[in-house]
């Protein structure tokens, strides 16, 4: 299945830029998906050298089907056939009804859930520069 989705994911690319630019908050990031700027209503940052971002969002953007919780206690996307089930606070999720371990736990800020940028582009089938 693995090598599958490398065939589907040939061409697609995720592009992310650090903003310290002047006048640029430093924390601040630019998002490029398949050569255009994505903007959110919660925008990602740079949190301890690590990027995260507004899960809902960022997958529907690499083009997964979204159903969130609009608390922002979980996350669930679908791609490929294979169900994501991502819940605030807990370091495992769900992939393909395997349990999948996340490099960081994600957090709730507000009624938003943020992860870790480059482990969802990976999982989604996109490489993240």
């Amino acid at each position: 299945m693995r090598h599958s989705r490398l065939l589907v994911s040939a061409g697609l690319a995720l592009l992310v830029i650090s903003q310290f630019a002047a006048g640029a908050a430093p924390d601040a990031v630019k998002v490029i998906v398949d050569g255009k700027t994505v903007t959110w209503p919660s925008p990602a940052s740079l949190v301890n050298k690590s990027i995260t971002c507004p899960l809902e969002y960022y997958l529907a953007d690499l083009g997964a089907r979204i159903l969130a919780d609009p608390n922002g206690q979980w996350v669930q996307a679908s791609k490929w056939g294979l169900l994501l089930v991502v819940f605030g606070g807990e370091k495992e999720g769900l992939w393909g009804g395997r349990i999948l371990t996340l490099p960081g736990t994600p957090a709730k800020e507000g009624t938003t859930l943020y992860g870790p940028m480059r482990f969802f582009a990976d999982l989604m089938g996109y490489k993240a520069q």
